[in-house]
């Protein structure tokens, strides 16, 4: 069964085809299919809607909730990637100081990839947060899986996995510049496993 992503671009610093051309990485593992949606002015709006002029940064938690209600409900089964130059943060937890984004499942499709570009500081760093988070939509390393551990959701232990987790800016940006000069798999053979056989339904 064919895969579909939408990819949803409210960014200026992410082109469509940098978003385009990590889903076709995946496409290696799985048979997928993604399209962009030209949608600036939407995402623009619903980001105004949820700014927290306070913090000088958007609530993720309430913009995705009103974008699955505006969108998702319309389209539920295929994966939809959310790109926004905005700095995050989780509404919902009040010790959340920001987030680059992250992955949202649901019951009914793919579920959500929100991901700000606010804090991203070159190529090797955005094309790596955008792996990290395609590989979550597709199953790469589940709890309870060997070689993984918890940190902000389970993540893989495996040397040079995209799938590894760091939290901070300058940790992921050392990583993931780690990972580009020695020419590193996107995935390990374990998560590029969990991607192959992952199954939504």
């Amino acid at each position: 069964m064919e895969d579909e992503l939408i990819i949803f671009n409210g960014s200026d610093k992410i082109s469509d085809k940098s978003a385009l051309d990590r889903v076709r990485e995946i496409g290696c593992y799985r048979d997928i299919t993604a399209s962009t949606v030209e949608c600036r002015d939407f995402l623009e709006r619903m980001s105004e809607e949820c700014y927290s002029y306070n913090r000088g940064q958007v609530d993720g938690t309430k913009f995705l909730n009103i974008f699955h209600g505006e969108v998702g409900e319309r389209f539920p089964e295929p994966g939809k990637i959310i790109l926004i130059d905005h700095d995050l943060y989780d509404g919902s937890d009040p010790r959340s100081n920001w987030f680059f984004g992250g992955y949202v499942g649901n019951s009914m499709g793919l579920g959500y990839i929100q991901l700000s570009t606010a804090r991203l500081q070159n190529k090797n760093h955005e094309r790596d947060l955008i792996r990290h988070e395609l590989g979550h939509m597709f199953g790469a390393a589940p709890e309870g899986r060997s070689n993984t551990y918890e940190l902000l959701g389970s993540h893989c232990s495996n040397d040079l996995c995209v799938m590894q987790q760091k939290d901070t800016v300058p940790s992921a940006i050392n990583y993931a510049n780690k990972r580009a000069r020695k020419k590193a798999p996107i995935f390990c053979g374990q998560c590029e496993d969990d991607i192959t056989n992952y199954k939504k339904f």
